[in-house]
């Protein structure tokens, strides 16, 4: 099912890569083959024809493959956020973005955004270049505007501060209009997104505000805020689904204990059962393991990615023993 044309090349590309580096020590040597993996392992998975479309059934084998592959690629990102590995991170994010309007799941969709969004605040200037210019087109709402207005809101919020003052002005400005949009989901986050940057960043305390808007786009956002906070419809909303979006965290979000444990996605419930995920995803593979082995005397594609994820955290792990 899957074919990874690049793998091949990776220890040499490696190599050369390594040869760049004026200190080429072991950790400069792992970082260039786990971020080449990673590239690999997400250009197999977008070119490949199963895995890249949305006809398939929920609980299928196919969208257990899915939801693998992407918590593989989820581990395999944070060989992305170096410094050094800008121009990389680059080109996944060129891949990753058009992704997200493919229609998948939940289930599988909240490993996109956190990928896209861990890698915008590991590289912040790639926010204006990259991301921001799809919340500025006004023409229509495709299926990844929403993903767009969740990733804009928690990379600004989630930003250094001296980058908020120049992002959350400017996402504040953009939100604006799609609150207005007559697609439910995306009026919605863009609603929710917009309330969640000024509980956060209140108008008449943060600083910020008076210069990015100004005294009269501040009294404009003043009035919409007062809106939603006394409109009983629109409380009854944010109650469900607010709360999960300021309390979602951006730390350690390929880390296994996020990816397996709790909910990665950037809108709504904040924790799942932490003791109840861990029993299911030890169950799971291990059930799949055993079939695969003694009906079918190989192993499937679950199994492979289950693989290619493990190997994705013990490379984090030696990464973290040759660093400390």
């Amino acid at each position: 099912m899957l074919a990874c044309a690049g793998c091949p090349s990776i220890l040499a590309q490696a190599q050369t890569c390594s040869e760049q580096d004026i200190h080429a020590n072991a950790n400069d040597q792992l970082r260039c083959v786990c971020a080449l993996s990673s590239r690999a392992l997400l250009q197999a998975t977008v070119a490949d024809v199963e895995l890249s479309n949305d006809r398939f059934k929920v609980g299928s084998n196919v969208h257990r493959l899915k939801v693998r592959a992407w918590q593989g690629l989820t581990a395999a990102a944070a060989f992305l956020s170096s410094s050094r590995q800008e121009q990389a991170a680059t080109a996944a994010l060129q891949e990753l973005l058009p992704i997200l309007a493919v229609n998948n799941p939940p289930s599988i969709k909240q490993y996109q955004e956190a990928i896209v969004a861990h890698l915008l605040l590991s590289h912040t200037t790639l926010i204006p270049e990259l991301l921001l210019p799809h919340l500025v087109s006004l023409e229509n709402g495709n299926p990844a505007k929403g993903s767009h207005i969740l990733i804009a809101m928690q990379t600004a919020l989630h930003a250094q501060p001296e980058q908020q003052a120049v992002l959350l002005p400017q996402v504040l400005k953009l939100l604006l209009p799609w609150t207005n949009h007559h697609t439910h989901n995306i009026r919605t986050f863009a609603q929710l997104g917009l309330c969640c940057i000024l509980d956060a960043k209140p108008l008449d305390s943060w600083p910020g505000w008076r210069e990015g808007l100004g005294p009269g786009g501040i009294d404009i956002v003043g009035h919409v805020q007062r809106f939603m906070v006394e409109n009983v419809d629109f409380q009854r909303f944010r109650r469900a689904m607010g709360q999960g979006i300021l309390s979602w965290s951006a730390t350690d979000v390929t880390s296994p204990r996020r990816i397996f444990s709790t909910a990665l996605h950037l809108a709504g419930a904040n924790v799942s059962d932490i003791r109840s995920m861990r029993i299911w995803c030890a169950l799971i593979p291990l059930h799949c393991y055993t079939y695969c082995v003694l009906r079918q005397g190989l192993l499937c594609g679950c199994c492979l990615f289950t693989f290619l994820c493990n190997i994705c955290f013990a490379l984090q792990l030696v990464q973290h023993a040759i660093h400390s």
